[in-house]
């Protein structure tokens, strides 16, 4: 769907499409622009392997941690430029225990695994696992939320996220419309029912620390190789 489409279903389903309207074409493109960031937080809408200021990363030799975009939620997979078949999946728990001096530069060599951690300010940091050895590139897969580009802004624009999970982006308009402390559109109950719909359709938002241990992988593992 596009912003054009959306728009007319949302004025559908709020009951204003008589002019002049209660709420603003502005007013309504930011909450669908809120909605799909609602989506992206519940579903993980976005899965990116392509975008290369998102997916690809310079690796430098002996150095073993990097920053990433701010907007990824989680990464999925890694692939050196140098070898096709993807470094594994692993967690700073599972290196301590079993992968000694795994963060001691003089083992250097190929990375091997890599891990998700955080720095202070709970941006995510990629660790590479051992430190490299030589120049690379790396080529993610993550689940981000959306590029300040792929917001709803021209009538044409369409959400950036797969087609089966546009429609329910209006029940979130419906709760914030109703939701405003306003005499003649306040109807607490009829945006607690709109709430309910999103909620159904695309799953409770996660708290600040289940997005914390899902961006940092904790709950999975896999058994290493030692190098």
């Amino acid at each position: 769907m596009i912003l054009s489409d959306l728009l007319v279903q949302a004025r559908a389903q709020l009951d204003d499409t008589a002019l002049p309207t209660l709420w603003s074409d502005p007013d309504v493109t930011g909450w669908l622009n809120e909605a799909i960031d609602e989506v992206c937080l519940r579903r993980r809408g976005i899965l990116d392997s392509t975008t290369p200021s998102i997916c690809s990363l310079a690796i430098t030799p002996y150095v073993q941690r990097y920053h990433l975009d701010p907007t990824i939620l989680k990464v999925e997979r890694v692939r050196l430029g140098s070898n096709p078949v993807p470094l594994k999946k692993f967690t700073m728990g599972l290196m301590d225990d079993r992968v000694e001096y795994w963060d001691f530069p003089y083992r250097a060599g190929p990375p091997q695994f890599w891990f998700s951690d955080q720095d202070n300010k709970d941006h995510l940091v990629l660790v590479v696992v051992p430190f490299p050895n030589i120049a690379d590139t790396m080529a993610l897969s993550v689940w981000r939320m959306p590029l300040d580009c792929e917001y709803l802004k021209a009538p044409k624009d369409t959400p950036p996220m797969p087609f089966y999970l546009h429609r329910g982006l209006t029940d979130w308009v419906e709760y914030r419309a109703y939701d405003r402390k306003d005499a003649e559109t306040y109807d607490p109950a009829r945006s607690d029912r709109a709430y309910k719909r999103f909620e159904d359709r695309y799953g409770k938002r996660p708290s600040a620390d289940a997005l914390k241990l899902m961006g940092e992988n904790a709950l999975r593992g896999v058994q290493p190789q030692y190098f």
